[in-house]
């Protein structure tokens, strides 16, 4: 269950904030990301709520990994906030962010083609 470990780092969690949030321990966690142990249902569904993590990605890599809500993908919220407060953002870059997001995927590979364009002329 390696894609446990990937969440928990996309997220830039501790083993210690992750089981927290997830109810478990912290060497509970480690089993289950060293595959000594595997995860049960409820800590799999537990996972995918908490996260807004989807199913398939959690269980068998298929992207997309997070969970589209109304509001956008729910698990950027906390990690906007962590963004945020890591490298003391403002809210106007926080929506930019936030609109990257929400773009489909060619729009976002055509952003970011220009913006490597913008910065080459640096």
């Amino acid at each position: 269950m390696n894609n446990i470990k990937k969440i928990r780092k996309m997220l830039n969690m501790s083993q210690e904030e992750f089981g927290k949030r997830i109810g478990l321990s912290r060497a509970t966690v480690g089993r289950i990301e060293s595959e000594e142990a595997r995860p049960t249902e409820r800590t799999i569904v537990t996972i995918c709520s908490v996260f807004h993590i989807r199913r398939d990605y959690l269980l068998y890599g298929k992207e997309p990994i997070w969970e589209k809500s109304q509001g956008g993908y729910g698990v950027t919220e906390s990690l906007l906030i962590r963004l945020q407060q890591k490298h003391h953002l403002t809210t106007s870059d926080i929506r930019l962010i936030q609109a990257f997001i929400d773009l489909s995927p060619q729009d976002r590979i055509s952003i970011v083609k220009f913006m490597e364009m913008f910065s080459e002329k640096k």
